[in-house]
């Protein structure tokens, strides 16, 4: 299954920054993705690095998604989420629901966290709050939708960064990768 053929917003600038941080992560390490959509991230993690193991998560309903600041509804343009061929490529799990109640639950130690959840001020600062902490010390959190057109996301992270030990390494297109 090729990348580009799975519907989202995740591009070649994206891919080719994310690279070498996926590669570096060990094997049977996780990569914990927070918003899923059709899987395109998903499956571009899965094949750069076969060897990890890749949970993906996303509210899987047309309910409410896409409704954020600066952004109009866009549930009616998503017939369903992650494809059903990109889970089944291997070593990638779902689970479906809230990242905010998954969370409840959670306790493994992540090797690599990318966030491409609600865009808002809000749900940035408190996906991080959430989920930043079982981040094993020294590695990586990618932020999608980082930058003027979600201004959410970028004030979440400011403000995130003001009381824990994360720096802003890497920026490229609308990504934004974090060092924990």
């Amino acid at each position: 299954m090729n990348v580009n053929d799975v519907q989202g917003w995740f591009g070649e600038g994206e891919m080719n920054c994310l690279r070498p941080y996926v590669q570096a992560i060990p094997e049977k390490g996780l990569l914990v993705e927070i918003g899923t959509f059709h899987g395109k991230s998903t499956l571009f993690f899965h094949q750069t690095n076969p060897n990890i193991y890749v949970l993906t998560n996303d509210i899987c309903s047309q309910e409410g998604i896409g409704t954020q600041e600066n952004q109009t509804s866009i549930s009616t343009i998503i017939p369903e989420h992650i494809d059903y061929a990109v889970v089944n490529e291997g070593n990638i799990f779902q689970v479906r629901g809230s990242s905010h109640d998954v969370v409840k639950t959670f306790n493994w130690p992540i090797d690599f966290l990318f966030i491409d959840s609600e865009h808002s001020h809000k749900d940035t600062l408190d996906t991080l709050n959430e989920w930043a902490r079982f981040v094993k010390p020294g590695h990586y959190i990618g932020m999608h939708d980082y930058g003027t057109a979600f201004p959410g996301v970028e004030s979440g992270i400011r403000e995130y960064m003001k009381t824990h030990n994360v720096s802003i390494v890497e920026t490229v297109s609308n990504l934004a990768i974090l060092k924990v």
